[in-house]
């Protein structure tokens, strides 16, 4: 047999509410606080902010210690974005 070339890993972020699913955005290597805040600003708070306008809706994002860092809260407090604890 053959030995099959390793293709490089594929990562992405996507996102997903009552209304429907959110389109993909690639991430490169492996997540961390600071990919993570380009992925709220460059999805997260314009795909609620779309959703919903009147501010209700609820952010809830997996357990992953960097994704609730101090810097990442402050964003979604600076944001006035609820995320479920």
């Amino acid at each position: 047999m053959s030995e099959v070339a390793k293709k490089p890993k594929k990562r992405f972020w996507g996102s997903f509410s009552f209304s429907g699913v959110a389109s993909l955005m690639p991430i490169e290597g492996v997540i961390n606080s600071y990919k993570y805040i380009v992925v709220i600003k460059r999805k997260v708070i314009p795909d609620m902010r779309k959703t919903f306008p009147d501010g209700v809706g609820k952010f809830q994002q997996d357990v992953v210690p960097c994704l609730s860092s101090e810097n990442v809260k402050t964003i979604f407090r600076k944001q006035k974005l609820n995320v479920l604890e």
